[in-house]
């Protein structure tokens, strides 16, 4: 999803805007908004429109700056920040200005000596900060996904490993055999002969009482 701003000027100083986000519930993502400014080379008078370049510069805008710009709207203020990509430094300024008698704010970003600008009203503006609040709720809403997934992930590697090492250590437990038991002899049986003073082949010491 995409969101355009278009600033023309007949003596060609005007610019597009394109601004999207990446808010994907993945530790790769960069979680943040992506704009491209694209330089005016040309004004159709007959319709009052600008006509762009095909290329554009492109740079990453942090929740923090999101936050920033604004900051910037609702106080009618300003926010800068540099972003360093492939050796290149871009300086990038947002803040408010009066011209002509108009409230106005202005978008720009320098980058080798060559600088683009965009002029928003403040209904452009209001338009602005309202698609970065909106946006800022799905970047957040990616950063807490995928820091779960990824909670989630460690978890499970975790499980798995903690399993497999359980199975290592009962393959090489040794078994535990029984010792055989001592068998206990068989009682004896005892032949007792009860005497009696009658009978007269058992002598009375032999007799058990």
């Amino acid at each position: 999803m995409s969101f355009h701003w278009y600033y023309a000027t007949p003596s060609k100083t005007g610019a597009h805007l394109k601004l999207s986000f990446d808010s994907k519930a993945s530790e790769n993502a960069t979680h943040s908004f992506w704009f491209i400014l694209r330089k005016q080379v040309d004004f159709d008078s007959s319709r009052t429109l600008g006509i762009y370049a095909d290329e554009g510069i492109t740079f990453r805008v942090s929740p923090e700056d999101a936050c920033g710009i604004m900051l910037a709207i609702r106080t009618k203020g300003g926010h800068t920040w540099t972003y360093n990509y492939d050796h290149v430094t871009m300086d990038v300024r947002f803040r408010h200005f009066v011209k002509d008698g108009k409230e106005l704010f202005g978008l720009g970003l320098k980058k080798n000596g060559a600088e683009i600008k965009i002029v928003f009203n403040p209904v452009e503006a209001e338009r602005l900060m309202e698609t970065l609040r909106f946006g800022l709720h799905h970047v957040f809403t990616g950063i807490w996904s995928a820091a779960v997934n990824e909670g989630k992930k460690r978890k499970k590697v975790a499980e798995t490993k903690e399993s497999k090492e359980t199975q290592i250590k009962d393959i090489k437990r040794p078994e535990l055999l029984e010792e055989p038991r001592d068998e206990e002899p068989a009682p004896v049986k005892e032949d007792r002969v009860i005497a009696t003073l009658e009978d007269p082949d058992v002598e009375i010491n032999d007799a058990l009482f």
